[in-house]
């Protein structure tokens, strides 16, 4: 038996693969017929998570050059998930919402050039995306406690970064689609109770990261809601992970004593 599992997100059709390891959301048991090859469901949460990864502690906004006042929205994403739909609706966030900036990683120049203009042809100022550079991994999951809200990409979904973007505590819009890598985010705020933050079209998108900025209050419950161990309690539980992968894999693994003769 040969299952494909992270490697590519998505189906694979391979002869020689017979399974494509993954969870009843980002593949929903009808659209199963669709891919090759078969989903071999794990219970629960198809990802799997590190609990041991260590954060900086006492990063601030100063010390990464952001403003202090702004509610901040971010996506860590590499530039080329960023589409060109997608970006049209973070512009669209931005024009709806005074005192706000969009935090980006710094992916190069021309794309960051790429980006600056086309904010400003559509009414956007540029000055309102800030870029910063990549960082060592205990710092980058630090600066992800410093945004408000993490806008993600679609069609192609944060599936790490969702997580690593949980794990911190701070909440993440996604746009749900039918295919794989646009429902990773969906999943794991699924599994963490937060389903509101999952947008079923473009629209509900953008009212609900306008509605968050301007609403403090609904804001911070959402935030609290992610507070504390609400992450080791879900997509952190990596005995219960491991229990659902295990029997994943065995029920397909015939063991020499159970084959039949």
């Amino acid at each position: 038996m040969q299952a494909t599992y992270l490697g590519y997100i998505g189906p694979l059709p391979m002869a020689e693969l017979d399974y494509l390891l993954c969870d009843r959301y980002v593949v929903p048991p009808e659209l199963a017929a669709s891919y090759a090859p078969a989903p071999l469901y794990i219970e629960g949460v198809y990802q799997a998570n590190d609990t041991q990864r260590p954060i900086r502690d006492g990063l601030t906004r100063a010390d990464v050059g952001l403003p202090e006042d702004r509610f901040l929205f971010c996506c860590f994403a590499n530039h080329y998930k960023i589409t060109e739909a997608t970006f049209r609706l973070w512009l669209s966030i931005l024009a709806k919402t005074d005192n706000t900036a969009l935090w980006l990683i710094d992916d190069g120049q021309a794309s960051r050039h790429n980006l600056s203009l086309y904010a400003a042809q559509n009414g956007v100022s540029p000055e309102r995306l800030i870029f910063t550079p990549r960082a060592a991994p205990a710092d980058y999951l630090a600066r992800l406690r410093l945004a408000d809200l993490y806008l993600d990409t679609h069609p192609y979904n944060a599936g790490t970064v969702a997580s690593d973007v949980l794990r911190v505590g701070t909440p993440i819009l996604t746009l749900a689609g039918q295919s794989f890598v646009s429902r990773m985010a969906g999943c794991l705020l699924t599994a963490m109770g937060m389903e509101e933050l999952i947008a079923p079209t473009p629209e509900a998108y953008i009212e609900t990261a306008v509605d968050l900025a301007a609403d403090r209050q609904r804001y911070s419950a959402i935030r609290d809601r992610l507070a504390g161990d609400a992450w080791l309690r879900s997509l952190g539980d990596v005995e219960r992970f491991t229990r659902h992968f295990e029997a994943a894999l065995a029920s397909v693994v015939k063991r020499p004593e159970e084959a039949t003769p």
